[in-house]
């Protein structure tokens, strides 16, 4: 099969966008289109000098954001802190924590042997599957920024962002648009910074009380109407259930900003009762070793995020300087 293309003009691109053969081109240069409803065979396939073009995939235009478990309290695991007032967790329970590895194992199979040459200009808002530097793994991501060789991307399963180099995006296919996007945007309840801004250390603390993706916590939902989910955070320990929002009133880094506010476990400060807990939802045990070895994993991933982002913010910084000269 060296040296031939698939001679196709019905492209994927063009059936899902409805755009023109000039722009797929654009965004798909060297590489043909092809439906995902056409069929071929060697009958199919024309000679010529285009050897190494290939099959685009199906796009994904867009996906939801994970339904809440409609409970009284949800078990989460915070993935990602800019502050109090905005953050980012995904649902704790056992069955969902058990979906995202195989999610991980499937995207990296695909990526590093189906769409491992693919040449690909994204476009801003677009979903796309982004590539670490320092562990070469893939991960589903939204374009928030294209810049010359570099793209700013946010994984859209923890809530991170980062800037990576052009060739390690690829487009998201809808092999894997089956899951939600798994990390909700959140922030906590009735609290606000004790000046104009949250400073750094509030941010610090608040990163070191959820854990980010150490810890589970439970989390009672205020208010689900908007974009941004507002919730109460409370870490159960064996000794006591600790309000987060009260440890950062407590460290004079937040103030509450109503007066009926629940307190962990008892009651409301202005004295009614906390309403009754209807029903849960398969609460994650906390010996369970599967369950603790998916939350390791989970935490390692953001880290090495974490650390990617830096060392990239640090070549980045070199090539600046090495312009200027």
């Amino acid at each position: 099969m060296a040296g031939k293309v698939l001679n196709y003009t019905r492209l994927s691109f063009l059936e899902l966008t409805g755009r023109s053969v000039d722009e797929a081109e654009k965004r798909f240069p060297g590489h043909m289109l092809v439906s995902k409803k056409s069929k071929f065979d060697d009958n199919d396939m024309d000679e010529s000098s285009g050897a190494g073009c290939g099959v685009c995939p199906i796009l994904v235009k867009s996906l939801p954001v994970v339904d809440l478990p409609d409970c009284s309290e949800i078990p989460v695991v915070v993935t990602e802190v800019r502050s109090p007032l905005e953050m980012y967790c995904q649902v704790a329970t056992v069955e969902n924590l058990k979906i995202l590895s195989p999610l991980f194992e499937e995207l990296n199979a695909y990526y590093n042997e189906t769409l491992s040459s693919l040449t690909y200009n994204p476009i801003v808002g677009e979903l796309c599957a982004a590539q670490f530097m320092d562990d070469q793994s893939w991960s589903r991501a939204e374009v928030l920024d294209v810049k010359p060789n570099f793209v700013d991307v946010k994984y859209i399963d923890f809530g991170n962002q980062e800037t990576v180099p052009l060739s390690c995006v690829r487009p998201l296919t809808d092999l894997f648009a089956k899951l939600p996007i798994q990390a909700f945007k959140c922030k906590l309840a009735d609290i606000q910074p004790t000046c104009d801004a949250w400073n750094p250390d509030a941010v610090e603390l608040m990163q070191n009380l959820t854990g980010m993706g150490t810890k589970r916590l439970l989390a009672q939902v205020t208010n689900n109407a908007g974009d941004v989910t507002e919730l109460t955070l409370v870490d159960k320990t064996p000794s006591e259930d600790i309000d987060i929002a009260g440890k950062l009133v407590e460290a004079g880094v937040a103030t509450r900003v109503s007066s009926n506010v629940i307190e962990t476990g008892i009651a409301a400060s202005n004295g009614s009762p906390v309403q009754e807990a209807p029903r849960s939802v398969s609460p994650v045990v906390a010996d369970d070793p599967k369950v603790l070895a998916l939350l390791q994993e989970n935490a390692a991933l953001k880290a090495r995020l974490d650390e990617q982002q830096m060392q990239l913010q640090q070549i980045m910084k070199l090539l600046s300087a090495a312009v200027a000269k």
